[in-house]
């Protein structure tokens, strides 16, 4: 068995979908370990968790969160409010909150925890 280590997707799901398909090609039964960063900065926050959570159906998937994603967990849960940590950096950033325009899924909610 090989082991993949993928981090800093954020919001990438098109990057996400080519890598994943390369490393499916190479080893067909990869162990793949995501350090975090699934969301913010690139378009597709949304598609990128609904496509890890999908993916994990049919890999051994392994999931840790990363600082992006421990604050959108926070903006989720309320414990704090959105652009309040820099005056530059917002956190979830304007993608994220696009990605989600129609509603967070429970499913998504359970995966950021």
């Amino acid at each position: 068995m090989s082991i993949w280590v993928i981090s800093d997707i954020h919001g990438c799901l098109d990057s996400l979908r080519n890598l994943i398909e390369k490393i499916l090609k190479q080893s067909p039964n990869p162990r793949l370990v995501f350090v975090g960063d699934y969301c913010d900065r690139g378009p597709d926050s949304k598609g990128v968790v609904e496509y890890l959570i999908e993916l994990a159906k049919q890999c051994d998937c392994h999931f840790l969160c990363g600082n992006h994603d421990d604050l959108f967990h926070l903006f989720l849960t309320n414990k704090c409010l959105y652009g309040s940590f820099t005056s530059t950096t917002s956190f979830p950033d304007k993608n994220t909150l696009a990605s989600y325009s129609t509603g967070i899924p429970e499913a998504h909610r359970e995966f950021y925890k």
